[in-house]
């Protein structure tokens, strides 16, 4: 029996170095599990920072190009808005001229309608003058033969 007992306890030994073994072979397989899941997490940690970053740079990057349009978007309008005035600064002008022309036609039409009336009125004065001279010529009758008279001669002047 001493001798199966001491068997026992070299098989017991076996057994216990064996399980040693199975339990530093599972402790180690956890701890690379473990390594793994912390490398696991630290890249996807770093991976996640480097999004941030360039989302923060993207952003920062449009602002910038935000920025520039607004600026040329506001430059555009003021030199629109420059345009727009010269525009109508030289429309009034020509309104202006516009008017000062027709001023002109209108006093030049005035002017020849004032000219033919003035000398529709000198020639009828002028044809007045001659009646008047032309009835003085005749005599004081005007031409007439007095009632019951007769007309012997017709007094033409040359």
């Amino acid at each position: 029996m001493v001798k199966e007992k001491e068997d026992d306890t070299l098989l017991e030994e076996l057994r216990r170095q064996d399980e040693e073994r199975a339990a530093a072979k599972r402790d180690a397989q956890l701890q690379r599990e473990q390594v793994a899941r912390q490398e696991l997490l630290n890249a996807v940690m770093d991976g996640r920072k480097m999004q941030l970053e360039n989302k923060a740079r993207i952003r920062q990057v449009e602002a910038g190009e935000d920025h520039q349009h607004a600026v040329r978007t506001r430059e555009e309008c003021e030199r629109l808005a420059e345009l727009e005035a010269e525009t109508q600064a030289a429309q009034r002008n020509a309104r202006l001229d516009n008017q000062s022309a027709v001023r002109v036609q209108v006093s030049s039409k005035l002017q020849a309608k004032q000219g033919e009336e003035q000398a529709n009125f000198l020639e009828y004065k002028a044809m007045k003058y001659a009646e008047k001279k032309f009835q003085s010529v005749l005599g004081g009758d005007g031409g007439r033969v007095a009632r019951g008279a007769a007309r012997t001669e017709a007094k033409w002047s040359s």
